[in-house]
């Protein structure tokens, strides 16, 4: 497969190229040390006091319980040719793009991991004044960019307000032009500046950069609550929503990752990889929660149920932008039996009700062949899986109708039984118009 020619980036004259017109205010360390002289002007507490145990950091008595949630879910942008990659199905061509991603990001997180603080610059757009956060490479480059106060909300009971900030983690592969985006909600008491709240999240995040998929989703809202305290916001102590859990999971797993980093391929597990692709550019599409047996899910210890990772639909002139979710398993907990099953609910949301949707299903027995089943209903994924007994077929391609003509796709990597050291994948697409019915 062709990809487009590949961008240098290797000095700062030729930042504009990839950044606009910009201007590096020095470096993180830098924008630390400001914020921090400006901070120690303020009555704000430090975080040193008494424990809370939703975030297990010690906090002050004073401080104020600050929810961190997701802004949709990820996002890819891409040129024309990688969306045709993704949308054919083509295994072959997909991993050859998803080793050329590597090839161009993993040296950045490697730097990252390294440097920590030191990997980063303080920027400034020339036109806008926006002030944002960024690591590069010569293949490969992070923003951390936050807007924002979006909302003002007032409490009538206790006269305070709150303010919601909106920063985004993006990471871009310079010789295959994809690039993909997370973002993240902070609700905090105080106005703090933008570029603060995204040094918030850049040195949170990167704590989990080469780190793998055996992370804790607690762990970032206590990096997060560190972070602050260490800037003099002592007074903020972040946590995350019981409902927010699946999609924060998703959002750190992507964070690790991407499209396919190092971790995705355990030498001592064999894992099961479901990517979820919303190419449906009229509705706003809901991963609502999924279920699994014998098997294990990212970042939290029980089977967390919900994920509410929204799919926004979205489109570009001379380039592709899909709403993206990366499922990731760890197949066969017990190896003594031989089921390994999951389960996925999805809707539309559309002014037609919460019904419309599909479920999958998927099956990977130690022994035997590996099968799916799809249906254009949304179903609860508990439920789906006792439906799917006796129902999984070895398919490499099915096709369900929603509603609206919308179809959605499924399509697995192989039906060969999986061995340790693998991953297994499956396609899930939404209004793909490339995919015919084989129903």
């Amino acid at each position: 497969m062709v990809f487009p020619k590949k961008i240098v980036l290797n000095n700062p004259n030729e930042i504009p190229a990839h950044f606009g017109n910009v201007k590096i205010q020095g470096t993180l360390r830098d924008y630390c040390a400001l914020d921090r002289s400006l901070q120690e002007h303020l009555p704000i507490p430090r975080v040193n006091t008494c424990f809370c145990p939703r975030t297990r950091v010690a906090t002050n008595a004073a401080t104020t319980q600050c929810p961190i949630r997701v802004y949709g879910g990820p996002i890819l942008n891409m040129t024309n040719a990688t969306a045709a990659t993704y949308q054919s199905n083509n295994y072959k061509d997909q991993q050859a793009l998803q080793r050329l991603v590597q090839k161009d990001v993993q040296p950045l997180f490697d730097l990252i991991q390294k440097l920590q603080d030191k990997a980063w610059n303080w920027m400034t757009a020339d036109y806008t004044g926006t002030q944002y956060l960024a690591a590069w490479t010569n293949d490969a480059s992070v923003k951390v960019i936050c807007d924002g106060p979006q909302t003002i909300v007032q409490n009538g009971l206790t006269n305070t307000f709150s303010y919601e900030y909106t920063a985004s983690w993006s990471v871009k592969s310079f010789s295959t032009n994809l690039e993909g985006n997370i973002s993240f909600t902070f609700t905090v008491p105080r106005m703090i500046p933008q570029p603060t709240i995204a040094l918030f999240l850049a040195q949170s995040l990167q704590t989990f950069v080469n780190r793998g998929l055996g992370f804790n989703t607690n762990s970032f809202p206590m990096a997060l609550t560190l972070v602050a305290s260490a800037q003099g916001y002592g007074d903020l102590n972040f946590y995350i929503p019981d409902e927010n859990m699946g999609s924060i999971t998703s959002n750190l797993v992507f964070a690790v990752i991407f499209i396919g980093l190092q971790d995705l391929v355990d030498p001592t597990n064999f894992r099961t990889r479901i990517q979820i692709f919303n190419w449906d550019y009229r509705n706003t599409w809901t991963i609502n929660a999924h279920a699994f047996n014998n098997c294990l899910y990212p970042g939290i210890e029980s089977n967390p149920g919900l994920i509410k990772t929204f799919l926004f639909p979205q489109r570009g002139s001379s380039s592709v932008s899909c709403g993206y979710l990366p499922l990731v398993y760890h197949n066969h907990q017990d190896q003594t039996i031989d089921s390994c099953q999951i389960a996925i609910q999805a809707t539309a949301n559309t002014i037609y009700g919460r019904d419309l949707g599909f479920s999958y299903a998927i099956n990977t027995p130690l022994l035997g062949t590996q099968g799916q089943y799809l249906v254009g209903q949304s179903i609860d994924p508990n439920s789906f899986l006792e439906q799917a007994k006796g129902k999984y077929a070895p398919d490499l391609l099915t096709v369900a109708p929603s509603y609206n003509n919308v179809p959605v796709s499924a399509k697995m990597g192989s039906t060969v039984q999986g061995i340790s050291s693998s991953i297994f994948n499956v396609n899930i697409q939404i209004n793909n118009g490339t995919l015919k019915s084989n129903l």
